[in-house]
This record gives structure tokens, sequence and C-alpha cells, in this order.
């Protein structure tokens, strides 16, 4: 992946990401009808960041972790790095 690329998918998955947050906050018992217009939008920004996600997924496994030890490594780092208490 060329570095463009990854430029453009380290800024179309965040702003994805705020799309569905926004999309959430427009309900109309959090936010009075007042963002009403984002409340259908949060659907294909979900899409969106799930597509891109995988995406990013693949190749990451593709070019990164060429064994199961490599893969499970990589792995638990990173669900340690979230999923344990400081």
């Amino acid at each position: 992946m060329n570095r463009s690329t990854s430029l453009y998918l380290d800024i179309v998955r965040p702003m994805a990401a705020i799309i569905v947050l926004l999309s959430h906050v427009s309900y109309d018992n959090l936010s009075g009808g007042q963002l009403g217009m984002l409340s259908s939008s949060g659907i294909q920004a979900v899409d969106v960041f799930f597509v891109l996600s995988g995406f990013v997924i693949a190749h990451v496994c593709a070019t990164r972790e060429n064994d199961a030890k490599s893969y499970f490594v990589s792995r638990a780092t990173r669900i340690y790095s979230v999923a344990m208490p400081r």
C-alpha cells in the first residue's frame, strides 16, 4: 500500500466514525430534533468504516504476519493494550 492510500484511509475511517457518532447524537431524545438531517447518514458511514477496516486488516495480515505465531502475537498485543486495566 502506498503512502497516499494509507493517508487516505487514515483520514476517511475516523471521519466515518465521527459521522456515526453524530448520527447517534441526532436522535430526537438527545438533540431535540436539531440534528435530524444526520440520522440517515450513519448507516452508510458504518458500511464505509467496516469496509475500510477490513481492507486495512487484510493488508496487514498479507504483508506483516506471515505465520500463525506472528499473527497471534500481534493480535494478543493489540488486545492486551486496550483490554487490560492500568
